[in-house]
Protein backbone atom coordinates (compact mmCIF):
# COMPACT_ATOMS: atom_id res chain seq x y z
CA UNK A 1 0.00 0.00 0.00
CA UNK A 2 2.64 2.44 0.80
CA UNK A 3 4.04 2.02 -2.18
CA UNK A 4 0.81 2.18 -4.37
CA UNK A 5 0.56 5.84 -2.46
CA UNK A 6 4.36 6.87 -3.09
CA UNK A 7 3.68 6.12 -6.97
CA UNK A 8 0.87 7.72 -6.85
CA UNK A 9 2.53 10.65 -5.45
CA UNK A 10 5.38 10.73 -7.81
CA UNK A 11 2.90 10.48 -10.57
CA UNK A 12 0.73 13.53 -9.43
CA UNK A 13 4.35 15.67 -9.00
CA UNK A 14 5.17 14.07 -12.55
CA UNK A 15 1.63 15.74 -14.09
CA UNK A 16 2.60 18.71 -12.01
CA UNK A 17 6.24 19.51 -13.20
CA UNK A 18 4.62 18.69 -16.75
CA UNK A 19 1.72 21.44 -16.49
CA UNK A 20 4.41 24.05 -15.51
CA UNK A 21 6.42 23.17 -18.68
CA UNK A 22 4.04 23.96 -20.54
CA UNK A 23 2.32 26.90 -18.83
CA UNK A 24 6.02 28.58 -19.71
CA UNK A 25 5.71 27.56 -23.62
CA UNK A 26 4.38 30.29 -25.40
CA UNK A 27 0.64 29.41 -27.01
CA UNK A 28 1.79 30.67 -30.59
CA UNK A 29 5.22 30.36 -31.53
CA UNK A 30 5.32 28.71 -35.13
CA UNK A 31 7.96 30.32 -36.13
CA UNK A 32 9.91 30.50 -39.95
CA UNK A 33 12.67 31.90 -38.36
CA UNK A 34 14.32 32.90 -34.80
CA UNK A 35 17.17 34.47 -33.22
CA UNK A 36 17.17 36.01 -29.71
CA UNK A 37 20.76 36.82 -29.53
CA UNK A 38 21.67 34.06 -27.02
CA UNK A 39 25.62 34.67 -27.81
CA UNK A 40 28.25 35.91 -25.34
CA UNK A 41 27.77 39.71 -24.45
CA UNK A 42 30.37 41.92 -25.87
CA UNK A 43 31.09 39.39 -29.04
CA UNK A 44 30.75 40.65 -32.61
CA UNK A 45 27.81 40.44 -34.39
CA UNK A 46 29.72 38.63 -37.38
CA UNK A 47 29.28 34.88 -38.06
CA UNK A 48 27.15 34.03 -35.51
CA UNK A 49 24.43 31.46 -36.24
CA UNK A 50 22.43 31.19 -32.92
CA UNK A 51 18.67 31.22 -33.24
CA UNK A 52 16.51 29.03 -35.47
CA UNK A 53 15.08 29.06 -38.87
CA UNK A 54 18.57 30.02 -40.57
CA UNK A 55 20.75 28.84 -43.35
CA UNK A 56 23.67 31.10 -42.39
CA UNK A 57 25.21 33.59 -39.93
CA UNK A 58 24.81 37.27 -39.53
CA UNK A 59 26.90 39.04 -42.19
CA UNK A 60 27.13 42.98 -42.75
CA UNK A 61 26.84 43.59 -46.50
CA UNK A 62 28.17 47.28 -46.88
CA UNK A 63 31.73 48.27 -45.83
CA UNK A 64 33.22 48.30 -43.13
CA UNK A 65 32.01 44.86 -41.97
CA UNK A 66 31.84 45.47 -38.49
CA UNK A 67 28.46 44.23 -37.79
CA UNK A 68 28.14 45.53 -34.03
CA UNK A 69 27.90 43.57 -30.57
CA UNK A 70 26.34 41.76 -28.28
CA UNK A 71 24.97 43.92 -25.44
CA UNK A 72 22.26 42.83 -22.60
CA UNK A 73 18.84 41.49 -24.24
CA UNK A 74 15.56 43.95 -24.25
CA UNK A 75 12.20 43.66 -23.32
CA UNK A 76 8.94 44.49 -23.99
CA UNK A 77 5.59 45.01 -21.68
CA UNK A 78 2.35 46.14 -23.79
CA UNK A 79 -0.11 48.87 -22.08
CA UNK A 80 -2.43 45.80 -20.62
CA UNK A 81 0.35 44.25 -18.58
CA UNK A 82 1.55 41.14 -21.40
CA UNK A 83 5.21 40.19 -21.68
CA UNK A 84 6.64 39.64 -25.05
CA UNK A 85 8.49 36.53 -24.38
CA UNK A 86 12.41 37.49 -25.04
CA UNK A 87 15.70 35.29 -24.64
CA UNK A 88 19.45 35.99 -24.81
CA UNK A 89 21.20 39.16 -25.04
CA UNK A 90 20.02 42.05 -28.12
CA UNK A 91 22.76 42.97 -31.02
CA UNK A 92 23.52 46.48 -30.88
CA UNK A 93 25.28 48.22 -34.60
CA UNK A 94 28.15 50.71 -34.38
CA UNK A 95 27.81 54.24 -34.59
CA UNK A 96 31.40 54.69 -36.26
CA UNK A 97 29.38 52.96 -39.02
CA UNK A 98 27.51 55.30 -41.15
CA UNK A 99 25.15 53.13 -42.76
CA UNK A 100 24.89 49.19 -43.04
CA UNK A 101 22.84 46.34 -43.56
CA UNK A 102 22.94 43.06 -41.28
CA UNK A 103 22.04 40.31 -42.86
CA UNK A 104 21.27 36.81 -42.42
CA UNK A 105 20.19 33.38 -44.83
CA UNK A 106 16.79 31.85 -44.07
CA UNK A 107 15.62 27.85 -44.51
CA UNK A 108 12.35 29.15 -45.90
CA UNK A 109 11.57 31.44 -48.83
CA UNK A 110 8.94 34.32 -49.14
CA UNK A 111 7.09 36.21 -51.90
CA UNK A 112 4.89 33.88 -53.97
CA UNK A 113 2.03 35.30 -54.80
CA UNK A 114 -1.46 35.55 -52.56
CA UNK A 115 0.79 34.34 -49.41
CA UNK A 116 1.47 37.18 -46.30
CA UNK A 117 4.42 36.84 -43.86
CA UNK A 118 5.01 39.04 -40.49
CA UNK A 119 8.77 39.93 -38.88
CA UNK A 120 8.81 41.37 -35.65
CA UNK A 121 11.66 42.52 -33.90
CA UNK A 122 12.60 44.79 -30.83
CA UNK A 123 14.23 48.11 -31.20
CA UNK A 124 15.47 50.65 -29.03
CA UNK A 125 16.27 54.27 -30.52
CA UNK A 126 19.44 56.20 -30.72
CA UNK A 127 19.87 59.69 -28.82
CA UNK A 128 21.29 62.42 -30.67
CA UNK A 129 21.52 65.93 -30.97
CA UNK A 130 21.68 66.29 -35.13
CA UNK A 131 21.10 64.50 -38.10
CA UNK A 132 19.05 61.99 -38.98
CA UNK A 133 18.87 58.13 -37.73
CA UNK A 134 17.45 55.11 -39.09
CA UNK A 135 16.73 51.35 -37.96
CA UNK A 136 14.41 49.12 -40.68
CA UNK A 137 14.01 45.72 -41.76
CA UNK A 138 12.92 43.68 -44.54
CA UNK A 139 12.77 40.54 -46.31
CA UNK A 140 15.22 39.22 -48.63
CA UNK A 141 19.10 40.25 -48.72
CA UNK A 142 21.56 42.08 -51.54
CA UNK A 143 19.55 44.76 -52.15
CA UNK A 144 21.33 48.07 -53.24
CA UNK A 145 19.64 51.59 -53.40
CA UNK A 146 16.70 51.60 -55.76
CA UNK A 147 15.90 47.88 -55.16
CA UNK A 148 12.38 46.31 -55.21
CA UNK A 149 12.09 46.36 -51.95
CA UNK A 150 10.41 47.92 -48.88
CA UNK A 151 11.31 48.60 -45.38
CA UNK A 152 9.86 49.29 -42.28
CA UNK A 153 11.11 50.73 -38.28
CA UNK A 154 11.90 53.55 -36.66
CA UNK A 155 13.32 57.05 -38.01
CA UNK A 156 14.89 59.11 -35.68
CA UNK A 157 15.45 63.06 -36.34
CA UNK A 158 15.41 66.61 -34.11
CA UNK A 159 11.36 66.47 -33.91
CA UNK A 160 11.34 62.66 -32.48
CA UNK A 161 11.19 59.09 -33.74
CA UNK A 162 8.30 57.82 -35.48
CA UNK A 163 7.70 54.47 -37.63
CA UNK A 164 7.78 54.12 -41.44
CA UNK A 165 7.42 52.35 -44.40
CA UNK A 166 9.40 53.50 -47.61
CA UNK A 167 11.27 52.18 -50.36
CA UNK A 168 14.79 50.64 -49.95
CA UNK A 169 17.01 53.42 -49.28
CA UNK A 170 14.16 55.87 -50.68
CA UNK A 171 11.53 58.36 -49.60
CA UNK A 172 8.14 58.67 -49.92
CA UNK A 173 6.26 56.34 -47.76
CA UNK A 174 4.29 57.12 -44.76
CA UNK A 175 4.69 57.51 -41.40
CA UNK A 176 3.17 56.86 -37.65
CA UNK A 177 1.36 59.99 -36.23
CA UNK A 178 2.19 58.62 -32.52
CA UNK A 179 6.13 59.44 -30.82
CA UNK A 180 8.32 56.80 -29.53
CA UNK A 181 10.17 58.18 -26.62
CA UNK A 182 13.80 58.96 -26.76
CA UNK A 183 16.24 55.43 -25.76
CA UNK A 184 12.58 53.36 -25.48
CA UNK A 185 12.52 49.69 -26.61
CA UNK A 186 9.75 49.67 -29.19
CA UNK A 187 8.27 46.60 -30.72
CA UNK A 188 8.17 46.70 -34.57
CA UNK A 189 5.74 44.47 -36.00
CA UNK A 190 5.82 44.10 -40.25
CA UNK A 191 3.23 42.84 -42.74
CA UNK A 192 4.25 41.79 -46.08
CA UNK A 193 1.23 40.92 -48.48
CA UNK A 194 2.75 39.56 -51.67
CA UNK A 195 0.23 40.44 -54.46
CA UNK A 196 -1.70 37.83 -56.04
CA UNK A 197 -1.43 39.57 -59.56
CA UNK A 198 0.72 42.14 -61.28
CA UNK A 199 1.19 45.09 -59.15
CA UNK A 200 2.71 46.20 -56.12
CA UNK A 201 3.06 44.35 -52.64
CA UNK A 202 2.07 45.77 -49.65
CA UNK A 203 3.63 46.77 -46.07
CA UNK A 204 2.38 47.27 -42.89
CA UNK A 205 3.20 48.64 -39.45
CA UNK A 206 2.33 48.19 -36.21
CA UNK A 207 4.21 49.99 -33.50
CA UNK A 208 3.85 48.90 -29.78
CA UNK A 209 0.83 46.48 -30.80
CA UNK A 210 -0.99 44.58 -27.73
CA UNK A 211 -0.06 41.08 -27.43
CA UNK A 212 -3.86 39.68 -27.70
CA UNK A 213 -2.89 37.78 -30.86
CA UNK A 214 -4.83 39.96 -33.12
CA UNK A 215 -3.00 42.97 -34.47
CA UNK A 216 -5.24 45.23 -35.49
CA UNK A 217 -5.30 48.36 -37.58
CA UNK A 218 -1.66 49.01 -39.05
CA UNK A 219 0.16 52.48 -37.68
CA UNK A 220 0.97 52.85 -41.06
CA UNK A 221 1.30 50.88 -44.52
CA UNK A 222 1.94 51.29 -48.46
CA UNK A 223 2.54 49.63 -51.37
CA UNK A 224 5.61 50.93 -52.84
CA UNK A 225 7.87 47.95 -54.22
CA UNK A 226 6.90 44.59 -56.74
CA UNK A 227 9.47 42.36 -54.53
CA UNK A 228 10.79 39.62 -56.88
CA UNK A 229 8.59 36.42 -56.83
CA UNK A 230 10.82 34.20 -54.60
CA UNK A 231 13.19 35.85 -52.18
CA UNK A 232 14.74 34.38 -48.84
CA UNK A 233 16.40 36.03 -45.64
CA UNK A 234 16.53 39.14 -43.17
CA UNK A 235 17.65 42.56 -44.20
CA UNK A 236 18.39 45.09 -41.04
CA UNK A 237 19.05 48.61 -42.11
CA UNK A 238 20.22 51.48 -40.30
CA UNK A 239 22.05 54.41 -39.93
CA UNK A 240 23.44 57.67 -39.74
CA UNK A 241 26.26 56.69 -37.24
CA UNK A 242 24.13 55.70 -34.49
CA UNK A 243 23.55 52.78 -32.11
CA UNK A 244 20.32 51.45 -32.16
CA UNK A 245 19.90 47.89 -30.56
CA UNK A 246 17.92 45.13 -32.13
CA UNK A 247 16.71 41.86 -30.42
CA UNK A 248 14.30 38.95 -30.72
CA UNK A 249 13.91 38.54 -34.66
CA UNK A 250 11.24 36.92 -35.32
CA UNK A 251 9.47 35.57 -39.14
CA UNK A 252 6.42 34.06 -39.24
CA UNK A 253 2.77 33.19 -40.58
CA UNK A 254 0.45 35.27 -38.32
CA UNK A 255 0.83 38.17 -36.12
CA UNK A 256 0.36 35.52 -33.06
CA UNK A 257 3.36 33.44 -34.42
CA UNK A 258 5.77 36.72 -34.13
CA UNK A 259 4.47 37.88 -30.61
CA UNK A 260 4.34 35.08 -28.59
CA UNK A 261 3.14 35.55 -24.91
CA UNK A 262 1.12 32.96 -22.25
CA UNK A 263 -2.27 33.23 -22.91
CA UNK A 264 -4.28 33.90 -19.49
CA UNK A 265 -7.04 31.63 -19.93
CA UNK A 266 -3.89 28.88 -19.96
CA UNK A 267 -2.54 29.78 -16.79
CA UNK A 268 -6.49 29.48 -15.30
CA UNK A 269 -6.72 25.80 -17.14
CA UNK A 270 -3.40 24.84 -16.00
CA UNK A 271 -3.92 25.97 -12.16
CA UNK A 272 -7.15 24.20 -12.35
CA UNK A 273 -5.47 21.13 -13.36
CA UNK A 274 -2.85 21.23 -10.89
CA UNK A 275 -5.45 21.35 -8.04
CA UNK A 276 -7.54 18.82 -9.21
CA UNK A 277 -4.56 16.36 -9.62
CA UNK A 278 -3.55 16.91 -5.91
CA UNK A 279 -7.31 17.11 -4.47
CA UNK A 280 -7.20 13.49 -5.92
CA UNK A 281 -3.89 12.25 -4.85
CA UNK A 282 -4.82 13.40 -1.32
CA UNK A 283 -7.92 11.49 -1.29
CA UNK A 284 -6.20 8.47 -2.49
CA UNK A 285 -3.79 8.89 0.32
CA UNK A 286 -5.94 8.98 2.74
CA UNK A 287 -8.23 6.03 1.62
Amino acid sequence: MRHSRTFQLNAVMTAAMFLAAVASTPAHAVLLAYDGFNYTVGAQLQGLNGGSGWSGAWQANVAPTNSGSVVAGLSYTDTDGRQLQVSGGAAATDANVFFSQLTRATTESFGAGGTTTWVSFLVRNASFTTGLGYAAATLGQGYTFGSPAMVGGLVTSLSGTVGFVAPFYGSGGPQTLATVAANAVTLVALRFDFAAASGNDALSLWLNPKLTGSAGVPDASASLANYASIISGLTLVHGDNRTFTYDEIRIGQSFADVTPVPEPHTWVLLAGGALALAAVARRRVKA
